[in-house]
């Protein structure tokens, strides 16, 4: 009597060939396997002695067999199947798992490791600076085209990793790369190139970050120019900067530009940290103004450690070539000289520096202010300070916080030389 465990074993293998025979593509390992695991329960089932074999399966098998042997190309270029053996330890008369290919592995199909391998390369170095770039766009505030851009890298990192290293997520990417025509054997060059791609975009987004930046703080002189007239425009120019250091924390103008904000809300810790990072970045637009205004706020503290760091400051400034150009700045420079001279009690170096500033602007009062009071303490020099307090209370406006101080001073000198006269 027939055993039907061999009629359904010998219909499984049939019907395990008819579907590689039938795959376009490379074939699958589950494929591979179904047939070969197919043959074992046939060759099994043909060496159980008790059981009547008919003529017409063995005629069929090796029907089979002949069928299986052409596919011996396609089933061993598949790169799992020699780890598969492995496992498996088949003998030479289980010829079925020793199938070999009478032709070469095709050249490029034998660097499909390497496509995979880069791939991964490519996507983890794009994650992390889509994480990076997304971390800088989308604290505090973001904007919507911003936020959108990052989104839709994020979502095509995450699909192209999920093709690269998911079984669900390759059989879609696959199904994309069908629709497009692309042949299977160039599938896993197709998911590196589109990789490399997806990591080319973030890194042309990192290099143009000094570029939005720049953006970022057009935005907050807009604001800050305006805050004459809607004072609520501080809260933005401020957000606007801040946005700027974020995206580029490098940007010492943006730095120096925070700190002069600060320094109109009186805020003057955050005015120090801001002033001290723009001196340390590399010196762009108006960030070299930052010396100066450090400097001045260090002589307004008061203590001999920090009019050495104004002095320091302000040396460094000097050597600059932008303040070289800029008479308004060199002005406020040697002024500032000669304001810590004068703390130092260096009268006759800080009475030098002072005058080389009101030979720069005549009419600015600080200058005549500070001179003033160094030559009050040189008694013996031939100048005389009352001028220099009436040019001062001349020139000097009260809105300026060390102006108007001086210009109390300048009055209580005044009445004491009118007084003497």
């Amino acid at each position: 009597m027939t055993d039907n465990r061999l009629e359904s074993a010998v219909e499984r293998y049939e019907n395990a060939i008819a579907t590689i025979e039938k795959a376009d593509n490379k074939l699958a390992v589950e494929q591979i396997l179904e047939v070969l695991v197919a043959r074992d329960e046939v060759q099994a089932l043909l060496a159980n002695n008790t059981q009547f074999k008919p003529g017409r399966l063995i005629a069929k098998v090796h029907q089979l067999d002949t069928r299986l042997k052409k596919q011996a190309d396609s089933i061993s270029h598949t790169s799992n199947l020699a780890k598969l053996r492995e496992i498996i330890e088949p003998s030479e008369r289980d010829w079925w798992w020793l199938l070999t290919s009478s032709k070469p592995m095709p050249w490029y199909e034998r660097y499909d490791w390497l496509w995979i391998w880069l791939s991964l390369v490519f996507l983890t170095a794009s994650a992390s600076i889509t994480i990076d770039i997304a971390n800088r766009f989308l604290s505090g505030n973001p904007s919507q085209l911003g936020t959108l851009g990052i989104i839709a890298q994020s979502v095509m990192t995450l699909l192209t990793a999920g093709g690269a290293l998911t079984k669900p997520g390759r059989k879609g990417v696959e199904h994309i790369l069908n629709t497009l025509k692309i042949p299977e054997h160039f599938w896993d060059e197709a998911i590196c190139t589109l990789s490399l791609l997806l990591l080319l975009v973030p890194i042309f987004i990192q290099s143009q970050l000094p570029t939005f930046a720049e953006y970022y703080k057009y935005l907050g002189d807009e604001a800050y120019n305006s805050r004459v007239e809607y004072s609520s425009q501080l809260a933005s120019a401020e957000r606007f900067y801040s946005r700027a250091i974020k995206i580029d924390p490098d940007d010492s103008e943006a730095h120096y530009k925070l700190g002069v904000l600060y320094e109109d809300l009186q805020e003057l810790n955050q005015v120090i940290d801001q002033y001290q990072i723009a001196v340390k970045g590399r010196v762009e637009g108006e960030s070299y103004k930052a010396y100066n205004r450090l400097a001045r706020l260090y002589i307004i503290n008061g203590s001999e450690a920090d009019y050495s760091k104004a002095i320091a400051l302000l040396r460094r400034a000097m050597s600059l070539e932008a303040v070289k150009t800029d008479k308004e700045t060199m002005y406020a420079i040697k002024k500032n000289f000669g304001w810590a001279r004068l703390k130092q009690d260096r009268y006759i170096e800080a009475k030098h520096l002072l005058i080389e500033a009101i030979q720069l602007f005549p009419n600015q009062a600080p200058a005549h202010c500070l001179l003033a009071q160094a030559l009050e303490k040189l008694p013996r020099e031939q100048q005389n300070p009352q001028t220099e307090w009436e040019h001062c209370l001349q020139y000097a406006n009260q809105r300026d916080p060390d102006e108007d101080a001086w210009i109390g001073l300048a009055l209580k000198r005044l009445e004491v030389y009118r007084y003497r006269q």
